[in-house]
């Protein structure tokens, strides 16, 4: 693993090669090991794994006239070399040498290729003898490989843009592609996707999995390295860390997971690697503001301005950072790929779902893999991905994509025979967690483009002036959003638009994931229980995330229920108005989270008003008042009286109803008696109390699946009615208490 440059021609210059590779000196050694000659100069800044003394790049043949430099991992060499060392003398035990050998034997054909167990790899291969060059890139970019031509026409190769956006002599930069080769001048692919297999047996396609997977995690941790694994707490690199456990020395084994106080991901991490007794180390990340003052920084080192992978490489920048120590790291990307985790496989027929599939295949290089690489060698790091071994990959693209979404427990779940693949080996709640992205996971905002993270952020720092501008000075890029404008601005600073291919856009996930349901509940709960709104937790939390769950589910709005009392006075006070916006604010809030938001029925109480004796022209006058302030505001509004009324309650019912209640209760309605009822406020507490009790079977009965919001105190629980309840934080001079 390191980070590899080349120069072939006139422009073969070892200053020059030297300049690509300090650049990218973060992806291995400070040391360089370059070699040049007349018409090429090739090097590396290694980071050692295989044969780490004695591994130095480029490597030769015995006659030294073969030169090759390696990005990545071959992880059946030892295999290649016993059966390479019957013709052939080897002087290291590197992965690197016996590409050499290889070449000699087959020269640069696919049959090389073909040859080669690994998803991991970019390289370049000189033979002095013949002038001529061969180099190959992983089936699906998972290492990445760059080329690019100088005036005077010297071929470049490079890891990074950045190694060669430099040179001013270079003025386009181009994507090596994934699954080619390149010979003679030419590219050639050598990998063509399996034809999917028509015969279909559900048990045996789990098994196969299920088998090969662990032989690909076996593979990726048999080093005499320490490994790490990038953990979510998700079902792919759950599994990747349950495997590996299975064939690793869990002292040498390390999780590393990221997020705020209480978000899921730690949550599940936490509980996955005490069950599985693997150390964790974990990091609770800067807040929003502070992410987002390490855009330029991020984009230095993504070379991307794709809002999904600037967005989550913040994040993965930071899990990267306490993984820093580690050479070898394991992580659970491309599962959703192949096997149709995004929920926007969900709803589609199966013909939609293989094509969306191999949207998101082709673009892999691009997009989560490019994320992973960038901030992972930033820190020099070895990511391996063992989804993407090749034996598993592409047993998985055989497999009409169709029957990855399917039904399970009466819901669509993506990912279904991956999850049934793997459920052996995990908590059956880790099993069936449902698709989250990283950001959302770690207690974050996701990838929506306009209430994901850092779109609020961007829209009040980029005005429409400024947007409209850089859309015009850059005609022929896709910038669509003031989001991509923003980022726009770094990559042209850092000279990246020389590779112009990245005017092609990719395929992303773009949606809160299904609408990462767990992390929305948790979200809103942690937000109705600030201090800006509660004074506490839900009530009857259970229920409360049911509630938000199916609402989740079906992509309707959260129903709400809110009593609006009657204080004696016949206009609306600042006060109230105050209390109106209170809620305004929360709605707009909560959409932030989840778009379809709140549906606020309002309780207009008129029929408690006149059970506390006030007038009723001034009631009925204050009421349609306030009625038309709701309407107007897009609340729901419903008058308590018809609801008596309809629910066969009258003012007779109520004496019948008084009974003994806690003398502590008493006590905290007592003052508002004094102050709201028209009489004795003992009787006035026996009043109140005797209707809410008799009010609260309906309620319960008629607002099932609702939210009850309140502006009264928890210490009145007992008169509420048995709803999650929500109990409204207020304080002197806003949002006083509008109940008697």
């Amino acid at each position: 693993m390191c980070g590899i440059g080349a120069i072939f021609g006139r422009g073969a210059e070892r200053k020059k090669l030297e300049q690509m590779l300090t650049s990218i000196k973060h992806r291995g050694s400070k040391t360089l090991e370059v070699s040049d000659g007349t018409a090429f100069a090739m090097g590396t800044n290694r980071l050692p794994i295989v044969d780490r003394l004695n591994a130095i790049q480029p490597a030769t043949n015995e006659r030294k006239t073969i030169f090759a430099i390696l990005n990545g991992e071959i992880f059946n060499y030892k295999t290649l070399k016993r059966d390479l060392e019957k013709g052939h003398k080897f002087s290291t035990d590197s992965d690197t040498e016996v590409l050499t050998h290889l070449y000699e034997e087959y020269g640069p054909t696919k049959e090389f290729l073909d040859l080669l167990d690994s998803e991991m790899y970019a390289f370049v291969i000189y033979d002095l003898e013949k002038n001529t060059v061969f180099a190959a890139r992983d089936h699906f970019g998972v290492k990445p490989l760059y080329y690019a031509y100088d005036r005077d026409k010297g071929l470049y190769f490079a890891s990074e843009i950045k190694a060669l956006s430099q040179f001013r002599d270079i003025s386009d930069i181009n994507l090596f592609p994934p699954a080619h080769f390149f010979a003679n001048g030419e590219f050639h692919p050598y990998y063509e996707l399996p034809n999917l297999d028509a015969n279909y047996n559900e048990e045996q396609t789990i098994e196969r999995i299920r088998v090969l997977f662990e032989d690909a995690v076996r593979k990726r941790v048999d080093t005499d390295l320490p490994v790490g694994v990038f953990l979510s707490g998700g079902v792919d690199s759950s599994a990747v860390l349950a495997v590996a456990a299975k064939y690793a020395d869990k002292k040498r084994l390390t999780a590393y997971a990221i997020g705020k106080d209480g978000a899921s991901d730690l949550e599940y991490a936490r509980k996955l690697c005490a069950g599985l007794g693997i150390t964790l180390k974990e990091l609770d990340p800067p807040n929003e503001e502070e992410l987002f003052g390490l855009i330029p920084h991020i984009l230095r080192i993504t070379e991307s301005y794709e809002p999904n992978v600037v967005k989550q490489s913040t994040l993965s920048y930071y899990i990267s950072k306490i993984a820093k120590d580690e050479s070898v790291v394991l992580c659970g990307e491309g599962a959703d790929e192949l096997f149709c985790g995004y929920p926007e496989f969900i709803g589609l027929d199966d013909s939609d779902i293989t094509k969306r599939r191999m949207e998101f295949l082709n673009d892999l290089h691009r997009t989560q893999l490019q994320r992973v690489d960038r901030t992972s060698m930033h820190f020099t790091t070895e990511v391996r991905a063992p989804f993407l071994d090749k034996a598993l990959a592409d047993y998985a693209l055989r497999v009409y994509p169709g029957h990855f979404i399917r039904e399970h427990k009466g819901k669509l779940m993506a990912k279904l025979i991956l999850r049934k693949a793997v459920e052996g080996f995990l908590p059956e709640e880790i099993t069936w967690r449902p698709k989250v992205v990283l950001s959302e996971g770690a207690g974050y905002k996701g990838n929506d483009p306009v209430h994901g993270l850092f779109s609020e952020i961007i829209e009040r720092r980029m005005g429409n002036e400024e947007f409209e501008r850089i859309k015009k000075q850059n005609q022929g890029w896709v910038i669509n959003t003031k989001e991509e404008a923003y980022y726009f601005k770094f990559f042209k600073r850092y000279r990246y638009t020389k590779a112009d291919f990245n005017k092609e856009r990719t395929r992303v996930n773009k949606r809160h994931t299904v609408i990462a349901k767990e992390v929305t509940e948790q979200r809103i709960i942690e937000l109705l229980g600030s201090k800006k709104y509660s004074k506490t937790t839900p009530d009857n939390l259970n229920k409360f995330k049911q509630i938000v769950g199916n609402a989740i589910n079906e992509k309707k709005p959260i129903k709400t229920v809110l009593h609006w009392g009657y204080l004696g006075n016949i206009d609306i006070s600042k006060k109230e108005r105050k209390s109106i916006n209170f809620l305004k604010d929360l709605i707009d809030e909560i959409k932030k989270i989840y778009p379809p938001g709140l549906e606020v029925t309002i309780l207009l109480s008129d029929a408690h008003a006149e059970m506390n004796g006030f007038d009723t022209g001034k009631i009925k006058k204050y009421y349609k008042l306030i009625e038309a302030v709701f309407t107007e505001n897009g609340f729901a509004v419903q008058y308590l009286s018809v609801l008596w009324k309809k629910w066969g309650i009258g003012k007779t019912d109520i004496p019948k109803m008084q009974e003994e209640s806690d003398q502590t209760l008493l006590d905290e309605l007592l003052p508002s008696a004094s102050r709201y009822y028209h009489g004795p406020p003992e009787q006035g507490v026996k009043n109140y109390i005797a209707m809410r009790r008799l009010e609260n079977v309906h309620l319960q009965e008629n607002f099932r699946d609702v939210i009850y919001f309140t502006y009264s105190r928890p210490e009145i629980k007992p008169v509420l009615p048995d709803m999650p309840t929500i109990y409204f934080y207020s304080r002197k001079g806003f949002a006083e208490p509008p109940w008697h």
